[in-house]
């Protein structure tokens, strides 16, 4: 969990497209089992260098 520049707790999700493009995904809890989408957006080459890294350790 990560806390955005409104305050809002938010869970980051990284990962890979269909295609294999990296991206990252903001979404919030709605309550039970439910979450908003909130952002997405594409990698920079430091959040790619560490994803990379993460995977490779998986």
């Amino acid at each position: 969990m990560s806390t955005s520049k409104d305050g809002l707790r938010v869970l980051q999700v990284w990962a890979r497209t269909k295609a294999g493009r990296p991206i990252i995904v903001a979404l919030r809890a709605m309550g039970g089992l439910d979450w908003q989408i909130i952002g997405a957006k594409p990698m920079n080459p430091q959040d790619i260098a560490d994803f990379e890294k993460w995977e490779s350790q998986r």
